[in-house]
């Protein structure tokens, strides 16, 4: 194990999973995604935060783990937690029951274990089926479980229904874009006629109602561009098919404004967002929370979502949503803010002053810290 030197003592620990349990995106963008948990706390110097990633520009409070697999990670962590002088008492794990678990297990009452920035969609579903899901999971992980800080208001109250005994280990702490840099925030975007679509090009995220509605609509309007960025998939996939097809449509002379691009890092996405006019975020299943949106009113982009799960609390009033999702339904939009730039612009303006009030990190870690507080008291 690779350590960094604290010359303080640790009151509280966060731990990042050994890869991410609920996306595509690769784990050392959901630690980027999480450090302002630890940034903007006002027990900085009291934190460490243990990840497999450290490369990044984190900060001093990061100690890295090696490990080949989960188990030899979950059996690293528990060995650098035992080595310190002393036990820290608070204990946050991003969205990995089962290691929160361990750690909870291991430390016993003298450890407040809380998971942090949970909400992943697919639980819920299975969670709400399932009467014997929902009874392992109050058994296995809630119990062990001080608190359970979702990434929305939707998410909390998913669970909340799901297990009323524990409702109140449940509190919303949103998503912030404090991992975004200040030097980007600051900066006044030019925009461009681009239609973006960033995330995992899968089907569930409405990839091909976006293809399908923006290759028709740069048919007709060619003075825009259609823009991809989401991860490496497979040219025998689905989805690796159909860039396939059209990048041959591109060489042919088809579809020549449409780019894509694969893999690229945080700020580099927002770079391309700070371009773009729109951002669609076509979501067929529900999402838990969505930062591709909190990051594409922040990049001052007119917003257009599927609205499902939590997409109305981050774009509120300042969206345009898709009652019907379909290709038609995104055409049709596509073409009245084509035809009304005015409004949608004043929508994005609108939409980049809520996010930037709402998602305040500052505001945000306060919440949190004041948990941490109490916990720390206890």
């Amino acid at each position: 194990m690779a350590q960094t030197k604290f010359n303080d003592s640790i009151k509280i620990i966060q731990i990042y999973p050994f890869n991410n349990p609920v996306s595509s995106i690769n784990t050392k963008s959901v630690v980027l995604a999480g450090m302002p948990y630890v940034t903007f706390s006002r027990f900085y110097k009291e934190l460490m935060v243990i990840s497999r990633h450290t490369s990044a520009p984190y900060n001093d409070r990061v100690v890295g783990i090696k490990a080949d697999n989960k188990k030899e990670y979950y059996k690293n962590i528990v060995s650098l937690i035992k080595d310190l002088p002393e036990i820290p008492k608070v204990i946050e794990v991003h969205q990995d029951t089962t290691l929160a678990t361990i750690v909870s297990k291991t430390f016993g009452e003298k450890v407040s274990v809380s998971l942090i920035r949970h909400g992943p969609a697919l639980y819920r579903t299975f969670h709400e089926r399932f009467k014997l899901i929902r009874i392992i999971y109050e058994k296995v992980f809630l119990s062990n479980l001080k608190f359970v800080f979702c990434i929305s208001e939707y998410a909390t109250n998913s669970f909340k229904k799901n297990y009323p005994k524990s409702a109140y280990k449940f509190v919303t702490v949103y998503n912030t874009y404090g991992h975004i840099k200040q030097e980007l925030l600051n900066t006044e975007p030019i925009k461009e006629n681009i239609i973006t679509f960033v995330g995992k090009p899968l089907k569930f995220k409405g990839i091909f109602i976006f293809l399908n509605a923006v290759i028709k609509f740069l048919q007709q309007f060619n003075n825009w561009q259609g823009m991809i960025i989401g991860a490496r998939f497979s040219n025998k996939s689905k989805y690796g098919k159909v860039i396939q097809n059209l990048n041959k449509a591109k060489k042919q002379g088809e579809l020549n404004k449409f780019l894509v691009y694969e893999n690229l890092n945080i700020n580099d996405v927002f770079l391309k967002m700070q371009k773009s006019k729109i951002v669609v975020v076509p979501c067929i299943v529900a999402e838990p929370f969505c930062l591709v949106a909190l990051e594409g009113h922040m990049a001052g982009c007119v917003m257009i979502t599927s609205g499902r799960g939590a997409l109305k609390e981050v774009s509120g009033d300042y969206a345009y949503y898709l009652d019907t999702l379909d290709v038609d339904t995104l055409l049709n939009t596509l073409k009245h803010i084509e035809s009304n730039p005015k409004e949608a612009e004043e929508k994005a303006k609108l939409g980049q002053q809520r996010a930037l009030e709402k998602f305040n990190p500052k505001i945000l870690v306060t919440k949190l810290d004041n948990i941490r507080e109490s916990l720390l008291n206890k």
